[in-house]
C-alpha cells in the first residue's frame, strides 16, 4: 500500500540520517561495544527492515516470484549483512567473548570490512530518490 511504502521511505531516510550520526558516537569495532542508545536504534532499525521484508515476502503468492522483484533481491542484499552485522556478531562477540572473536572483531582490517558493509545500508537512498518526483 502506499502508506506502508511512505513508511518504509521515511524509515530509510531516518536510517541514512542515522547512520552519519552513528559515525560519530560509535568507536567500537562491533555492537556490544557502542553505546547503549546506538545499540537500541541499531536494532530498531533491523527490526523494521527484516519486519518488511518479511511482509513483502508473504505478499507473493508464488515465493520463488520474488527473486525476479529486482527491489526485493536488493533488499534482500542489503538486509543480510545488516542482521549479520547487528544480530549475528553481536551473539558470537558476546558468546565468545572469552577473547577469541572479540580479538578478531577488533581486528582492524575486520573493522573496517564491518563499517564498509555499514556503508552498503546507504545504497537504500537509491529507493528514496526514486520515489521523489521530478
Amino acid at each position: 500500500s502506499n502508506t506502508f511504502e511512505n513508511l518504509t521511505l521515511s524509515i530509510v531516510g531516518l536510517n541514512t540520517i542515522w547512520l552519519a550520526i552513528e559515525v560519530d558516537l560509535n568507536k567500537g569495532a562491533v555492537l556490544t561495544e557502542a553505546p547503549l542508545i546506538v545499540q537500541i536504534v541499531e536494532n530498531l532499525f533491523v527490526v523494521w527492515f527484516t519486519l518488511e521484508w518479511i511482509i513483502k515476502l508473504a505478499a507473493f503468492r508464488v515465493k520463488r516470484d520474488c527473486v525476479k522483484d529486482n527491489w526485493f533481491v536488493f533488499d534482500t542484499l542489503l538486509l543480510v549483512p545488516m542482521v549479520f552485522d547487528t544480530w549475528i556478531m553481536a551473539l558470537a562477540t558476546s558468546l565468545f567473548s572469552v577473547g577469541d572473536l572479540s580479538g578478531f572483531a577488533n581486528n582492524t582490517a575486520v573493522a573496517r570490512m564491518l563499517r564498509l558493509v555499514k556503508l552498503c545500508r546507504l545504497a537504500r537512498v537509491t529507493k528514496l530518490i526514486g520515489a521523489w518526483p521530478e
